[in-house]
């Protein structure tokens, strides 16, 4: 009897224990989607917004028209000369993709920024001019939409300083590079092999092209996309509660959202990043052909037959590999 009622006690014990290991992890899932949402509500709310017109209603997948900006405005003359900028006036778009995603699946889909489109106004020129023409950012959504058939849901914008700043708050991103890359139009001489490159340097990998030519560029920007979703999550945890209100911080003043972009939003985004960072990417550009126009200009013409597959596979979602509910 004596056994007996000693085993009551120990079993009780070790079920605790049990318990407890299990509820540590959970505890710690919890903290982090606490901290996901907390972070999605403050960017939403400290993001500074512009008016765009021509976006659709959310559906399901989730497009995000995603724009490098190569505006100057927010540079000083020395900051231009240290980012190798130059000091051309107005404002293109230096980036362009489209971010679809499905819970944690994540598509992009880059266009070129010589790609030979009907803009907004009817009128024919390269996409990258679009911004620049009348409505903005709602003239380069209706163009993309023009072409492709994607809808947009929502608008990123970031500039030359914004992603400079965001990556410097992470403490520099780490990239390996297989041959070693020298452009002084786009500032940078990087050797060959694994390095930590600051915000400066970064800007400036993502902005080469004289050295081979835009869709290499391309493989390059989402290259460091991957490196980039892997260091902020790697930067910004629950555990380092300093350094993620400062990556938060740099991230909510560096982009610009469209009026609605709202913090469950955010929060998928922000979800999404996660598969980025594990190699759960799917990249892709918009066939093209080369061609000099009658002015002697260098642009890009969609192969029309290959690009409205690609296309419908971001439309549907089919490019995850099933059609989306």
């Amino acid at each position: 009897m004596a056994t007996t009622r000693l085993a009551g006690p120990v079993v009780e014990g070790r079920a605790r224990r049990r318990r407890w290991w299990i509820i540590v992890p959970l505890a710690l899932v919890a903290i982090a989607a606490v901290a996901a949402v907390t972070a999605a509500v403050w960017i939403a709310q400290q993001m500074p917004r512009t008016e765009v017109n021509g976006l659709s209603a959310s559906s399901q997948p989730l497009h995000v028209l995603v724009v490098g900006s190569d505006s100057r405005e927010d540079l000083t003359a020395e900051e231009r000369r240290e980012l190798s900028t130059g000091h051309a006036e107005g404002e293109r778009a230096d980036t362009i993709f489209v971010m679809s995603i499905d819970g944690q699946r994540v598509a992009l889909l880059a266009f070129p920024r010589d790609l030979w489109v009907e803009r907004c106004d009817g009128s024919s020129g390269r996409i990258n001019s679009a911004i620049a023409m009348a409505d903005g950012p709602g003239c380069l959504v209706r163009t993309v939409n023009r072409l492709s058939g994607i809808p947009i849901h929502h608008y990123l914008e970031v500039t030359f300083g914004g992603f400079r700043d965001v990556v410097d708050s992470l403490g520099g991103v780490s990239m390996c590079l297989e041959e070693p890359i020298n452009d002084r139009d786009a500032g940078i001489d990087l050797p060959a092999g694994c390095q930590r490159l600051d915000g400066t340097d970064a800007l400036g990998y993502v902005r080469v092209r004289k050295i081979d030519d835009d869709f290499q560029r391309i493989v390059r920007q989402q290259q460091f996309f991957q490196a980039l979703a892997q260091q902020m999550i790697a930067t910004a945890s629950p555990a380092r509660p300093i350094q993620t209100v400062s990556v938060a911080a740099e991230v909510a003043s560096a982009a610009t959202a469209d009026t609605e972009l709202g913090p469950i939003t955010m929060l998928r985004i922000a979800w999404a990043l996660r598969s980025v960072a594990s190699d759960g990417i799917i990249g892709a550009t918009v066939p093209v052909t080369p061609r000099i126009t009658g002015q002697g200009a260098y642009v890009l013409d969609p192969v029309a037959d290959e690009a409205a597959l690609l296309f419908s596979a971001h439309r549907t979602g089919t490019v995850f590999g099933e059609v989306a509910p």
